[in-house]
């Protein structure tokens, strides 16, 4: 990995890969949040970055 950072903190990556959704991972983290609420009644999904 040498001097890239793969975390800039929760907020900050998930906006950023919110808006750049062609070259980011947001696709898996939408995944990632679907498979951590399973069984919720409401599942955690990503909404419009404010």
């Amino acid at each position: 990995m040498g001097d890239r950072s793969l975390c800039n903190g929760l907020l900050w990556d998930w906006t950023h890969w919110q808006n750049t959704p062609l070259t980011s991972p947001f696709h898996l983290f939408t995944r990632l949040l679907g498979q951590l609420s399973y069984g919720l009644q409401e599942p955690l999904k990503p909404g419009p970055v404010r």
